[in-house]
């Protein structure tokens, strides 16, 4: 194109195609603020699925009645969550669950989504492929894994259950007795907004894919440790000072 100084180039770099990942000299790199690096092999295969519906948007269970939905969905907890009036009509409820993604409306069947089973299941045995991803806490007799005192795997979804897991969290951890001005006052060894916060980010950035595992509270009588399936993206060095979510 002209320009009163002379001429100007423009130059176009056309995106990559969907689910093909570009190499050069048989690297596959990616950006990482100023510098490249290696992708890993998550994001490879994450790359190459492009496309596809994710796991959160796939059917948990289909060919469902307005009946089977609730029947098997916390419907009322979501309500509760976002402070909203439980709707007077069925068709509301519904209404608002496909509009959040949580179901597919097939019309008059519906198909409840990997998201809306893992957040709002009354029962995620109910879901055959979601069963796994149910978070167990597990507590440990003394300072090594030697003797298990409790093995208690989660059922409802992960926002229907969250308050009730992270109180017996809270109820299984050690505890010390406090004296006050008149009165002994038994303190956990945590407070609680850490597990919340622990717990919360374990559920929500683990990686889906990953088959066969679950989020697992590890309880001791001197520590406490939350897996959360996947490796993450970024190396553990740079936690504090780089940012990429899942």
């Amino acid at each position: 194109m002209s320009h009163p100084d002379g001429r100007v180039l423009i130059f176009h770099v056309p995106s990559r195609p969907a689910g093909v990942a570009l190499h050069y000299k048989g690297a596959y790199l990616m950006r990482a603020g100023e510098s490249l690096r290696p992708m890993t092999f998550d994001q490879l295969r994450r790359i190459s699925e492009e496309g596809s519906p994710d796991f959160l948007s796939r059917t948990a269970r289909g060919g469902l009645s307005a009946d089977d939905v609730v029947s098997l969905l916390d419907t009322q907890s979501y309500f509760d969550l976002i402070r909203l009036p439980y709707p007077a009509h069925r068709a509301g409820v519904l209404e608002r669950f496909a509009s959040e993604r949580l179901i597919h409306d097939r019309a008059g069947q519906y198909d409840i989504t990997n998201l809306g089973a893992l957040q709002f299941a009354k029962n995620l045995r109910e879901f055959d492929l979601l069963a796994r991803k149910a978070p167990r806490v597990v507590v440990f007799e003394g300072k090594g894994k030697f003797v298990i005192r409790s093995d208690q795997p989660g059922v409802k979804g992960y926002a229907a259950g969250f308050e009730g897991l992270v109180a017996y969290i809270n109820s299984q951890l050690p505890s010390n007795e406090v004296i006050g001005t008149a009165l002994r006052q038994p303190t956990r060894m945590f407070p609680e907004i850490a597990i919340r916060e622990l717990v919360a980010n374990a559920l929500i950035h683990q990686d889906f894919d990953e088959t066969g595992t679950s989020v697992v509270v590890d309880i001791y009588s001197d520590q406490m440790e939350v897996t959360s399936p996947g490796q993450p993206f970024i190396s553990t060095e740079r936690f504090i000072d780089e940012y990429q979510s899942r």
